[in-house]
């Protein structure tokens, strides 16, 4: 069974660290595939813990931060 719900948890996590560092193009490129690949509607069984932590954290920091990029 896939707990992780086959979110990519790596390049989420990374969203914000990209606008911390300046990584504006990458950040933008990756933003995109997060966006293009991510289906929250799907019908899976997920650890909480990591969802929330590392999915909706991810999100919503890198949302706040995206202001940043120039």
């Amino acid at each position: 069974m896939d707990t992780w719900g086959s979110f990519s948890l790596t390049l989420v996590d990374a969203l914000d660290t990209l606008v911390i560092m300046g990584n504006d193009t990458e950040f933008r490129r990756a933003a995109e595939l997060v966006l293009s690949s991510i289906d929250v509607d799907a019908n899976v069984n997920v650890s909480v813990f990591e969802t929330n932590i590392r999915v909706v954290g991810g999100l919503l920091t890198a949302h706040m931060l995206s202001g940043r990029v120039k």
